[in-house]
């Protein structure tokens, strides 16, 4: 079983209480700024095909930040997916070049997902990434990773090292 954290308790606690408190940790009606998810759970698909590991590029991919909920990068021969939601209030992150930006509360991320400036403390999840044998690439959201854990199987996957690529 996975660790509590303090985003794992916020969204136990909203889940709980209901609407009254989700609106209030969401920063709700607050005159906050920028887009905010609607809900501190997903709700769309977990599982991604992202298509041949050569379509994905070095630096920040963010086609899927808004349908996936996720940013791909790819880094040398390693490619993971970052959250595209801010670890401080759950709003929606913008990829700006090398880095993520929190509008609601002006957090920022590096693209591997740490926080260079606050009001976020905690890091962003990765979520699970495969290359299967035909080089395709494939995202399992159900699969969290915590920074502590971004150096283990799965929280990457390599990709370079097929004939042609």
């Amino acid at each position: 079983m996975a660790q509590m954290n303090r985003r794992r308790f916020v969204i136990g606690a909203g889940a709980t209480l209901g609407a009254g408190l989700c609106g209030c940790a969401g920063g709700g009606g607050g005159g906050g700024g920028g887009a905010q998810n609607s809900s501190t759970e997903w709700k769309g698909a977990t599982a991604y095909d992202l298509g041949p590991a050569d379509g994905i590029r070095a630096g920040v991919d963010g086609r899927w930040a808004r349908s996936g909920g996720f940013f791909v990068v790819r880094e040398g021969n390693r490619v993971y997916v970052v959250s595209a939601v801010c670890s401080h209030r759950a709003c929606d992150l913008e990829g700006k070049g090398a880095e993520y930006v929190c509008e609601c509360h002006g957090s920022r991320f590096s693209a591997r997902g740490q926080v260079l400036s606050g009001p976020a403390v905690q890091p962003l999840v990765r979520f699970g990434v495969s290359r299967d044998a035909a080089g395709r690439l494939a995202v399992d959201r159900t699969k969290v990773y915590e920074e502590s854990r971004w150096g283990e199987a799965g929280a990457w996957a390599e990709v370079g090292t097929m004939q042609g690529e």
